[in-house]
């Protein structure tokens, strides 16, 4: 429409009017490409990979120690956390690809009437706040922190959403351990060519952390019911328990002052 615009309105009769004309256009030009290079620039901020498609794994296996609290996050509480979800990721409600917040980097997804749906999975590597929303994911995996506030009051119905969904592929999903500057770090998943399987509809913990606030006060207990469980053996043969592991762990009671 432009372009358009530019060039069939040039008249040979009058010179001065195309010339001015054909500059209007070249400069319209230039800023339809400053406006999509900056928009480039902007979109860059977050992370959106195309991990969605099937990597190239030598083997899967559960992880062979501890993750570490990241590097990168050192100073992750020194931000104010004032950056907008949309700053990162604009209005898309749909992400196809592994959406990831970034190594040191506090972004807030502030309530939003529209649900928000991530086909790969949401990978929290900085730290990301979510307040009165709806999530649909196949995958939830934390290394940094993950803070989920509500602020409503308790009358039954949930203030945050999140349900989980099967991968498009239906298989065991599965993770490289994050680069934290030292050996070790790279070797919990098997190394370069290995990573730690996560199962189907995961919500994964590690080296990070998450912080729930929804009661009236901190000192209140927090617990979770668990709608249902999967208890079915995995389709990747190559994931197994490794047998040191094995019995370690079991169902702990509710604290006092839980609900029954």
């Amino acid at each position: 429409m432009l372009s358009s615009q530019c060039f069939t309105s040039s008249i040979p009769t009058q010179p001065y009017k195309w010339s001015r004309r054909k500059f209007q256009c070249h400069a319209w030009s230039f800023l339809t490409y400053l406006s999509i290079f900056l928009l480039s620039s902007h979109l860059c901020d977050g992370r959106i990979s195309g991990r969605s498609r099937k990597e190239d794994y030598d083997f899967i296996g559960y992880p062979r120690g501890n993750f570490q609290p990241l590097k990168c996050n050192e100073n992750l509480d020194e931000d104010p956390c004032l950056t907008p979800w949309s700053k990162f990721f604009g209005d898309r409600l749909v992400f196809s690809d592994t959406v990831e917040i970034p190594c040191g980097k506090c972004v807030v997804m502030y309530p939003s009437k529209n649900p928000l749906l991530f086909r790969a999975g949401l990978k929290v590597t900085g730290k990301l706040v979510i307040y009165a929303n709806e999530l649909m994911t196949t995958s939830i995996l934390v290394h940094g922190e993950l803070v989920m506030e509500s602020l409503k009051p308790i009358d039954g119905l949930p203030d945050i959403t999140i349900t989980w969904i099967d991968p498009p592929s239906n298989r065991t999903l599965a993770f490289r351990a994050p680069d934290n500057g030292d050996e070790e770090s790279n070797e919990i998943c098997g190394g370069e060519r290995g990573a730690c399987a996560m199962g189907r509809k995961p919500f994964v913990v590690a080296g990070g952390k998450v912080d729930i606030r929804a009661l009236p006060s901190a000192l209140m207990p927090t617990w979770v019911p668990i709608y249902d469980v999967d208890t079915s053996a995995s389709i990747n043969s190559g994931v197994s328990v490794p047998e040191s592991m094995q019995g370690l762990f079991h169902y702990q009671q509710p604290k006092p002052g839980c609900p029954e």
